[in-house]
């Protein structure tokens, strides 16, 4: 997740997630993955589809083997 001053960029690298912004918490997105789902929020709190930015799959490897786990996407 990265903020910045007109959007947010969110990665869901893996996993389950209900995504919505701060201006509309009413407004959700379900989101489920095995390899990465990019979204931008913007000021309004429109949710957009966006690449894998400023990260990597080795550093997500690296990460969960520091706790023992293998990544979903391996």
């Amino acid at each position: 997740m990265e903020a910045q001053e007109a959007s947010t960029y969110f990665c869901l690298c893996y996993g389950k997630v209900d995504l919505s912004a701060n201006v509309s918490v009413d407004k959700t997105q379900e989101l489920e993955t095995k390899h990465h789902v990019g979204r931008n929020i913007n000021q309004e709190g429109l949710i957009d589809q966006a690449g894998m930015t400023n990260h990597t799959d080795d550093e997500l490897e690296m990460l969960e083997g520091l706790v023992g786990r293998k990544v979903p996407f391996v």
